[in-house]
């Protein structure tokens, strides 16, 4: 027969019981922590894809801006010139053309409109563009 020396007392089987409960929990803990960490890494990933994308995204629509302020600065240049130019021709058509001299003709007036329409033409000036 054991000596009660030998048997196991009930205190110590608590103790292991309690053991093994907690390295269990632990256990769980872990593979919880480890499926969480596995989805913040998976999160990160593709917010990284996210970014990059805006990124290029981003320096895409800068050139392309880039290139909308050159052809507008070209615009601008050429409507400066035309523009430069209009003095003169409005001082001329202010002018009273010498056909008329005080006395106005109904063919001399079309005539005066005609040179105007060639005008206008010669200037690609249009009814739409005003």
């Amino acid at each position: 027969m054991a000596s009660i020396k030998d048997q196991p007392t009930l205190v110590e089987e608590v103790r292991e019981t309690k053991g093994v409960a907690k390295q269990g929990k632990s256990r769980d803990i872990m593979s919880t922590l480890k499926g969480r960490v596995a989805r913040i890494e998976m999160t990160v990933g593709e917010t990284r894809d996210k970014l990059e994308e805006f990124e290029a995204n981003m320096d895409e629509l800068g050139s392309k801006n880039d290139e909308l302020r050159g052809e507008l600065h070209e615009i601008v240049e050429m409507l400066n010139h035309r523009y430069e130019a209009l003095p003169d021709s409005i001082k001329s058509l202010q002018e009273e053309p010498k056909e008329f001299q005080g006395e106005r003709k109904a063919k001399e007036v079309d005539n005066f409109l005609w040179c105007l329409e060639q005008y206008f033409k010669a200037m690609s000036i249009t009814k739409d563009a005003l």
